[in-house]
């Protein structure tokens, strides 16, 4: 049995905390309905910025959301037809660096720009149809069809900031496990791939910490992955 949008992508991402500084003042609790969207943002106990898009007309809970916090998240969540695939839901997880910027949603005529951690990446997606139309700050590709053999539908490339693809699972957090791998790109295309528990510290009780402030991040990879470039 599907669980309902929010529920689903809070019991996601509360499986990992980031490090940073503390979420900033501006993070005020905000509402919105634009067109095919609702917009919804607040800050936790724990002082992280949470920004959720949800469709507004979700069918047969066959949807799509996103989710950028103001610790770098963006997370992709699918909940998916089980009875066509076998499979109910699972998710994609980036993150973005430098996290600089409160996460937020200004509407331009029709169009929803989707504002992430890092100031200068955005969304833009159609408030009629829900569609990703584009990035600011970056190129995404998109496919509307919600099914586990898209990665999530949405993939970022040339992104001008520092992104880590921790890839997409089936039922869960890309992120949970110790073993798996992730990838950190630059702004200016180089790639290193590193161990999941290079940058997460994980605990008993399964939950992930990321290890890294974005100042020790950019120490981190000057030895990790020399050839990278972070940009801040």
């Amino acid at each position: 049995m599907k669980t309902l949008p929010l529920t689903l992508i809070i019991a996601l991402t509360s499986l990992f905390s980031l490090k940073s500084e503390a979420a900033p003042a501006e993070c005020s609790d905000m509402y919105k309905v634009i067109g095919s969207y609702r917009f919804h943002r607040f800050a936790d106990s724990g002082n992280m910025c949470w920004m959720n898009a949800s469709p507004s007309n979700i069918v047969d809970l066959v949807y799509r959301s996103l989710l950028f916090t103001s610790e770098g998240t963006f997370l992709i969540f699918n909940s998916i037809d089980e009875d066509a695939y076998g499979v109910s839901d699972g998710a994609r997880t980036y993150m973005l660096f430098p996290r600089n910027f409160t996460p937020t949603v200004e509407d331009k005529n029709g169009v929803s720009y989707f504002k992430s951690a890092t100031a200068g990446v955005e969304l833009i997606l159609d408030s009629k149809s829900a569609a990703v139309l584009g990035m600011v700050g970056g190129t995404v590709s998109y496919d509307p069809k919600v099914t586990p053999f898209n990665k999530g539908g949405i993939e970022l490339t040339q992104v001008k900031a520092l992104v880590l693809d921790g890839g997409w699972k089936n039922y869960g957090d890309p992120l949970a496990s110790p073993q798996g791998k992730s990838k950190f790109t630059d702004p200016d295309g180089r790639s290193c791939e590193i161990s999941n528990s290079e940058v997460f510290q994980y605990a008993s009780n399964g939950e992930n910490t990321f290890r890294f402030t974005d100042a020790e991040l950019v120490k981190f990879l000057t030895t990790r992955c020399p050839s990278l470039r972070p940009g801040f």
